[in-house]
Formats: C-alpha cells, sequence, structure tokens
C-alpha cells in the first residue's frame, strides 16, 4: 500500500460478484485439472508443424505458378509475405497460450483450492458459499473452474475495492433529469479508495510516454527528409501518428479533469442513487459511476497502479 497512507481491508469482486470464501478442490476436480493440463500440452504441439506446412505448400504452389503470371507476381508475392509473416505470429501465440494453459492447470491442481464469488447479500462461507457460488475461480490461475457457459478455463478479471457494505441510510434528494435521487455517505473506507483513485487518474502512464516519444521521432525523422522525397506512405504514417497523439492527449486530459471534479466529490463525501432502468450510485460532481446495482463500477480497483 502507499506509505504514509492506512490499510484498507480490500473485497475481491468478479464479475458483479463478491468473495464469499475459498474451498478445497475435490478429487474429480483435481484429477480434471492434470488432464487438462496434458491435453493442453499436447495441443501446444500442433500449431508450428501446421503452419510449417502451410507454408511449405504455399511456396510449392508459388513454384507450379504457369507463365503468364509474372504482371502479378509482384502483389501475389507481397500478400503470400504478409499472409506467411500473419501465420507464424498466429502459430507462435497460439503455442503459447496452449502451454500456458497447461503450466496453469498443473499449478492450480497442486494449489487444490478455488474461490467463490456470489451475491453481495451472501455472508455464507465454506460449503455454503460453494452452494450460492456463481462463479468458482482457481486460486492459482484465477481461471474459471465453474461459472457461465463459454468462460470456463478463461482467465477474468478481479477487482478490489474498499471493503464493508455500503451504509443502508440514504435521504431523499431532489430530482436527476427527471428521476428521483437518493443521496448516501461514503464510508471511510470508500473516501481513502477515492483519494487513491484522484491519485492514480492524474498519473500520466508509462504507455502514454512510449506513445509521445514515438511521434515525436516520427516528426523528427519527417523533418530530416528532403522536399520532393515524402511518399504517400511517409504522409500516411504521419497522420496515423497525429491521431495517436490526440487520443493519448485527449485520453489524459479527460483522467485528469476528472480527477479535480472527484476531488469535490471527496471533500462532500455522498454519492447519488439513481434509479431509471437500473439502480446506478455516481459521484455527483464529476458523474462517475460508483455502484451499478449491488457491484462496484468496473473502473475500481486498488491494485490498479
Amino acid at each position: 500500500m502507499d506509505e504514509g497512507r492506512p490499510t484498507l481491508e480490500v473485497e475481491r469482486w468478479c464479475l458483479g460478484h463478491r468473495s464469499i470464501g475459498t474451498r478445497p478442490l475435490d478429487l474429480h476436480e483435481i484429477e480434471g485439472l492434470r488432464r487438462e493440463s496434458r491435453r493442453q500440452w499436447m495441443r501446444g504441439f500442433l500449431p508450428i508443424p501446421v503452419y510449417t506446412a502451410i507454408a511449405v505448400l504455399a511456396a510449392r504452389a508459388w513454384a507450379a505458378l504457369p507463365e503468364g503470371w509474372e504482371p502479378m507476381a509482384g502483389p501475389a508475392a507481397g500478400a503470400t509475405i504478409v499472409f506467411l509473416w500473419v501465420g507464424l505470429a498466429t502459430a507462435i501465440l497460439m503455442t503459447r497460450d496452449l502451454w500456458r494453459a497447461g503450466r496453469d492447470a498443473s499449478r492450480d491442481a497442486a494449489v487444490g483450492r478455488a474461490e467463490c464469488f456470489g451475491s453481495a447479500d451472501t455472508q455464507e462461507e465454506g460449503a455454503a458459499a460453494e452452494a450460492l457460488a456463481e462463479i468458482v475461480l482457481r486460486s492459482g490461475s484465477g481461471r474459471v473452474l465453474h461459472g457461465p457457459p463459454g468462460m470456463v478455463g478463461g482467465v477474468v478479471e478481479v477487482s478490489h475495492i474498499a471493503a464493508g457494505a455500503r451504509q443502508a441510510w440514504r435521504i431523499p434528494f431532489s430530482m436527476v433529469d427527471g428521476t428521483p435521487a437518493e443521496r448516501r455517505r461514503l464510508s471511510a473506507a470508500e473516501r481513502e479508495e477515492l483519494r487513491r483513485a484522484i491519485d492514480r487518474w492524474r498519473r500520466v502512464r508509462a504507455g502514454s510516454w512510449l506513445a509521445l516519444v514515438w511521434v515525436a521521432v516520427v516528426a523528427w525523422g519527417w523533418g530530416q527528409r528532403e522536399p520532393g522525397t515524402i511518399g504517400f506512405g511517409d504522409m500516411l504514417g504521419v497522420v496515423a501518428s497525429c491521431v495517436l497523439c490526440l487520443w493519448v492527449l485527449a485520453s489524459n486530459a479527460r483522467r485528469i479533469i476528472a480527477s479535480f471534479a472527484m476531488e469535490r466529490d471527496l471533500t462532500e463525501g455522498v454519492t447519488l442513487t439513481v434509479r431509471d432502468r437500473f439502480e446506478e450510485e455516481v459521484l455527483p460532481h464529476s458523474g462517475v459511476t460508483w455502484w451499478v446495482g449491488k457491484a462496484p463500477a468496473g473502473w475500481r480497483d486498488l491494485g490498479q497502479s
């Protein structure tokens, strides 16, 4: 945690569900993970040979082209090279992902525990938590063990927010765009979380600095070119770099401007709850969403830097 700041207890949330306890994996689940590990390791040996076979076939087809194809030789060669490079990158990435999944399954079987996520109102733990869980994550890698169809085995984000239920009392507070709204006072833990979020939002991310350095290098290279030697590709590169620069500046400016409004929210220390199509709790000055229904807003995460 940050130096000079109080240590906060945190709650773990996943896809709108709060962590409600952990449990050991049973023997059937452990054996299933071991089988999954072997299967993924074996599948990881397939992409590179398949790519090699396709590349060989492409080379032989190119060599067997009949006469009269010379006018198309340049564009066809370029398209083939791009295809082969993209295919190679895809094969390498598929191999990496399959072997990573195999490694994770083996490690999770060794850890032997799972974390359950369920309704925010649930206070049960242990066996009761498992019975009420909507999502179960493997404790080693965080991959989904049980959950919605299509997500099992995948990686999902887990966010960390200040622990403690929202204070129950709310008072009526005028109207927001014609919709009745209520006020709620932020707890001390929520105020500290908001204070840390403001600090994060005022930082320029490392990726933004790298993007700006890239734009500066492109601009310097443009300035070194002789007049009349600038082609369409150069123009396209400069336009793309300018668009990137504007996007980086705009995204950081929005975060920094919002952080000043969030500072007013911190000073006032209240939220507005608006019930329209669904219940949404927002910070009144910045308009930033704080809760959606019974789940924290997706951007909230004390673990993010």
